[in-house]
């Protein structure tokens, strides 16, 4: 029974490497010219020449970075300024980062009638901010502007 059943799972194992159409046909489907094939003599190694490089913690947030070009909590804070200013017709006011929140207060110029106006305006600004900030989770909290 032992001997059945081994050579029966050999003889599985082989019919799955066995030859089939891909492996049969590999030589004619390679094309040299494609820009997506392996190029080894390439200056960018294996990627194609239009490939962006990135780097690791380009990907992931949570490594370190280790040459120093990555973008600084600063610069996401002001681009959250800026786009506030730009986008809406909304005062900055507090912006910080806690951990992978963004946390964020506009001042409206003018003042919102019921709570359901607000929710609107705040979703809005959250979109707007989200597509410009994706790598995190955006707290908005918009108020009236009593200053002016």
């Amino acid at each position: 029974m032992k001997k059945l059943s081994v050579s029966i799972l050999l003889l599985a194992l082989m019919a799955g490497c066995s030859s089939s159409h891909e492996a049969e046909h590999a030589d004619r489907d390679y094309n040299l010219n494609d820009a997506n094939s392996v190029k080894l003599s390439s200056p960018a190694g294996h990627r194609p020449d239009a490939t962006k490089e990135f780097a690791m913690y380009e990907q992931n947030p949570n490594l370190l970075n280790t040459n120093g070009d990555k973008v600084s909590e600063r610069s996401d804070i002001d681009k959250a300024r800026i786009v506030i200013n730009t986008e809406t017709d909304y005062k900055p006011g507090a912006v910080w980062i806690d951990g992978e929140h963004l946390r964020v207060t506009a001042y409206a110029k003018k003042d919102f009638k019921t709570d359901n106006e607000r929710e609107k305006a705040e979703e809005k600004l959250h979109k707007i901010l989200q597509g410009a900030l994706p790598t995190y989770y955006i707290d908005v909290k918009l108020r009236e502007d009593h200053n002016d």
